[in-house]
């Protein structure tokens, strides 16, 4: 299925939405497009959390990619994702928030049931 996000759409809060209106527990997704002020994490596994940074302007999205999966009691959306500026330069990491350029295009595919539940070795909620 295909998950068309319109210019000022909130990333999380429209997939979720999307995902919640379609009854989407599991599945993968990719797609393209373009965002502003994207914020984007790394995750430190010695310090068992998140560096985040958040980044002005406009930036096209040269790849998004990641799963969906439950967790505890709602879906967790895992993205992944590469950026380019106007310097034609690239950043990526976990896609945290963003606010839609353009448009975002994803195309999800349905899978069976996955879970995400904590390790306790990595501090990360890990499919099982």
């Amino acid at each position: 299925m295909t998950i068309i996000l319109k210019k000022g759409d909130k990333f999380q809060e429209s997939f979720r939405e999307f995902l919640r209106r379609n009854r989407v527990n599991s599945g993968f997704f990719f797609g393209l497009g373009a965002v502003t002020r994207p914020e984007l994490a790394f995750y430190d596994l010695t310090k068992k959390k998140y560096l985040k940074k958040k980044f002005p302007g406009l930036f096209e999205v040269l790849s998004i990619t990641g799963n969906v999966a439950q967790s505890g009691e709602g879906v967790a959306v895992h993205a992944h994702v590469v950026l380019g500026n106007d310097k034609f330069q690239a950043i990526g990491g976990h896609l945290v928030d963003a606010v839609i350029g353009g448009t975002l295009e994803i195309n999800l595919i349905e899978s069976g049931l996955m879970e995400r539940r904590l390790d306790d070795e990595t501090g990360l909620n890990l499919l099982k």
